[in-house]
């Protein structure tokens, strides 16, 4: 078998979207094995068991590769629009990414029940909403920072941004429109209460601001 890094993800890929796919019709990820994706996609299992361990570690490369596709998007166009407010790229960031998944509320509404049976694939969840927010921030202008109040002000930052997404969660699950009004309003306020909070808590001042002082 070729072993060239580009192949081992392109399988990767395939086996990710054989997972969706059985997701789609209403199997549960306990159900789905390595081995019954690799059928699908006509490669050996052992193959497949080398690449991936398990249905859980497949779905959050599938679900960190949609994102990635998304936020390099997001750079080209907020490179296009100087004028925007951290803040508002923000905005836009979630916007686009609950846009983007609303015709996978169904799986991500099973998933996040998994989450909470399993503890490992929990907190490995947990720890991709972080680096997502994290990566959220920095095309939005709030970029690392060195010194260590900076730091620690930026880390409370991404979690009030995945607070502002477990907020959010209930609403999106539930919004069946075709332009997603009722979840954008309230992401829009939400996000607006959480920069409140935040500048009532001092958290953009300093060297930690930079970019961040128009989050008001």
């Amino acid at each position: 078998m070729n072993t060239n890094p580009q192949d081992i993800l392109l399988l990767k890929s395939a086996l990710g979207e054989a997972l969706i796919n059985r997701l789609q019709t209403g199997a549960t990820i306990s159900e789905i094995t390595i081995q019954h994706l690799a059928l699908e996609v006509e490669i050996e299992p052992d193959v497949a068991s080398a690449i991936v361990a398990d249905p859980y570690e497949l779905f959050l490369h599938w679900f960190d590769t949609q994102v990635s596709q998304i936020l390099v998007g997001l750079v080209e166009d907020f490179s296009e629009d100087s004028n925007a407010s951290t803040q508002e790229k923000i905005l836009e960031a979630l916007m686009t990414m609950l846009e983007a998944f609303a015709s996978k509320r169904d799986i991500l509404k099973s998933i996040h029940g998994w989450a909470l049976k399993e503890p490992k694939f929990g907190i490995e969840l947990a720890q991709i909403a972080y680096q997502i927010c994290d990566r959220i921030l920095a095309i939005s202008g709030d970029t690392h920072q060195d010194m260590l109040v900076a730091r620690f002000q930026r880390s409370l930052r991404i979690k009030g941004l995945i607070g502002l997404l477990v907020g959010i969660r209930s609403v999106w699950f539930q919004d069946m429109s075709d332009d997603l009004a009722p979840t954008f309003r309230e992401l829009d306020k939400l996000l607006q209460q959480a920069s409140e909070w935040g500048q009532s808590l001092r958290l953009f001042d300093g060297p930690a601001a930079g970019e961040n002082t128009d989050l008001k």
